[in-house]
Order: C-alpha cells, then structure tokens, then sequence
C-alpha cells in the first residue's frame, strides 16, 4: 500500500510518473495531486474513507448537532474542556474524543491519524476559522458551530473534513519522496520544498471542499438522528462517496 511513515512511495510506474514532475522547475499542484491520485491503489483509496476516519467525522458533526440542539455550555461539558479560547478548547477536545473512541474501538491506522488531523482543522472552520480562532468569544463560536445543523449544512461541513482529511493525506503523500530532491535544480532549498507540500495541501483543500455530493445534507442529517452505535455504519458509505468523488476532482487536476 506504500503508506508507512518508514517507506518511500511505492516503486511502480505511476509513482515514478509523480516523482518525474518534483524533477521540473514549479510543477503544478493540481499536476501534481492529479498524478499522485491516479498512482493510489484500491486499498488506499478506501482507507481514507475507513472506520477510523469516519469515527473523527461522526465526532464532527455530532459536536454540530449538540451546539445547536444542546448549547455550546452543554458540548463543552461532554467533551470535559473549558475556558478561552472557545474555538481551541473545542477542537482539542473533539481531537481527544477520536482518539479515545478509535483507541477504544481498536481501530488505529495511518488513515485514522489523518482523519484525526483533519478533524482539528476542521472544528476550527466550523468554529469560525483557525485565523479567528484566538478572538472567537463564547456566542459567536455556539452561533458558528450550530449554524451547520441549523441550515441543514452537515453535508457542507462533511465536506470540509473531506477537504482537510486530502489536504492532510497529500502532503503526507508527497513529503514521502521529495527529499531525495532538495539541493537540485528544482528544489534548491528546503524552503522550496516546504513550499510544494503546502501548495498541494491548500490545492487538495480548496478542490475537494468545493465539490458537490448529490443530497448530501439530508442524507447526513438522517444518520445523525440515529443512535451512536449506528452511526458511524451508517455514515462511512456516505463518506465513502464523498471521498471518491473527491479523488475524481483530484485526477481532473492540473
């Protein structure tokens, strides 16, 4: 499968088909993100939508659906944090709570780490954004937070997870080879090529955020109303599709 924090990408002719562009001068994300994508293998392209992932997403849209239902107060308390900054208390709470539940479950993996991550990101978009993180107060966080249930907006909100899941899963794809090339002609600093890894991330983000999932707002909201136990079953084939069509943006890049 190749992705092992420990290994290189795998030696097959797709992936030496990506390691080709970090030999030219300013390769294109999307190029990029396009050749990688047609380079993963069945069972990587599942992994990102596996149990462990879907587990961080379900914490997600629960912490939505608690905010609005229940009050930011009461989210708080079941997540076991409290105090200022608002918006960090709860992503590094819900960050917690999937780890705990995929611990629990028995359920880790290299994917898992990555839903995990995206999930922190995630919870602070929701919130308001990581840039406003510091000076959200208490109300505008609860109003945020609760808005994506409210405007029936859980399936926008599965997609910004989507977004943040590729974003970390393509930097992490692509960090795998590239220092086999720093000091060369096309990435002569290591400044280059932190610069690449982040300009696929934000690339991966912004493609796979914006795409559209037929009925998926009404579809998330249904499972959301199950209980907790079904859930996640429930909600990784919903996921599932998500990220497929996610990686079919992906592979129109460039």
């Amino acid at each position: 499968m190749g992705t092992s924090t420990s290994h290189r990408s795998p030696s097959t002719p797709e992936w030496e088909q990506v390691r080709e562009l970090y030999q030219q001068p300013n390769p294109s994300p999307g190029e990029i993100a396009a050749r990688v994508t047609a380079a993963l293998d069945a069972e990587t392209r599942a992994g990102l939508s596996d149990q462990t992932v879907t587990t961080s997403l379900d914490s997600l849209l629960e912490a939505a659906t608690t905010a609005s239902h229940d009050g930011l107060e009461r989210l708080l308390e079941n997540l076991g944090v409290g105090g200022e900054p608002v918006a960090l208390q709860v992503a590094s709470g819900l960050r917690r709570e999937a780890d705990t539940r995929i611990a629990r479950a028995g359920i880790a993996s290299i994917f898992g780490e990555m839903g995990v991550a995206a999930l922190t990101s995630s919870a602070l978009d929701a919130c308001g954004g990581a840039m406003e993180a510091a000076s959200l107060g208490f109300d505008q966080v609860e109003a945020n937070l609760g808005a994506w249930e409210r405007e029936n907006r859980m399936g926008a909100l599965t997609l910004n997870f989507l977004g943040r899941e590729m974003e970390q899963a393509y930097r992490y794809f692509v960090s795998r080879d590239l220092g086999d090339f720093v000091g060369s002609d096309s990435l002569p600093l290591l400044t280059d090529r932190n610069n690449l890894v982040a300009g696929v991330g934000s690339y991966c983000f912004d493609t796979t955020n914006s795409i559209w999932v037929p009925e998926l707002d009404s579809r998330i909201l249904n499972v959301m109303e199950v209980g907790v136990e079904q859930r996640v079953v429930q909600l990784q084939p919903l996921f599932a599709q998500a990220v497929e069509a996610g990686l079919s943006a992906l592979a129109a890049g460039g």
